[in-house]
C-alpha cells in the first residue's frame, strides 16, 4: 500500500556562517513618496565584499547613511539576530539654514563697520 503523503525535503540552514547585509538610508530629497527611508542593498557571506560595497556607496555621497549588519542564527532556537558592525555617515555642515548664516554675516559686517567708525573717532 502506498504512502498517503510524501516526506518533505528538509533544507539545512547554515547556523554557523554569519551573513552580512548592506543597508542604505536615503536622503529626504532623494526619497520617493511612500518609499521607506532605508533599503537593504545586498547580502553576502563575505565580510570584505560587504565592506567594499558599503565604502563605495558611502563615497558616492548619494545616501545619508550606509550600514553593515551581521546576521546570526541561534542553532538551538533558530532565532535570528542582527548586529550593526559599521555605520558610515556624512558630517554635514549644512545643519544651519542659509538664512541664519546670512543674518549672522550681516550682523558681523555691521559690527565691523561700527568698529571702524569708532576707531576713526578716537
Amino acid at each position: 500500500m502506498g504512502q498517503a503523503f510524501a516526506e518533505a525535503e528538509s533544507q539545512a540552514i547554515d547556523t554557523q556562517s554569519p551573513e552580512y547585509s548592506v543597508y542604505i538610508y536615503h536622503r529626504p530629497e532623494n526619497q520617493h513618496e511612500g518609499q521607506n527611508d532605508w533599503e537593504m542593498r545586498s547580502t553576502t557571506i563575505d565580510l570584505n565584499a560587504a565592506i567594499n560595497e558599503a565604502v563605495s556607496l558611502h563615497e558616492s555621497e548619494g545616501y545619508r547613511k550606509v550600514e553593515i549588519k551581521k546576521r546570526l542564527i541561534d542553532p538551538d532556537t533558530m532565532a535570528v539576530s542582527d548586529q550593526i558592525l559599521k555605520v558610515f555617515v556624512h558630517d554635514k555642515e549644512e545643519d544651519v539654514p542659509l538664512e541664519a548664516k546670512l543674518a549672522i554675516t550681516s550682523v558681523l559686517m555691521c559690527l565691523a563697520v561700527l568698529a571702524l567708525v569708532f576707531m576713526e573717532v578716537i
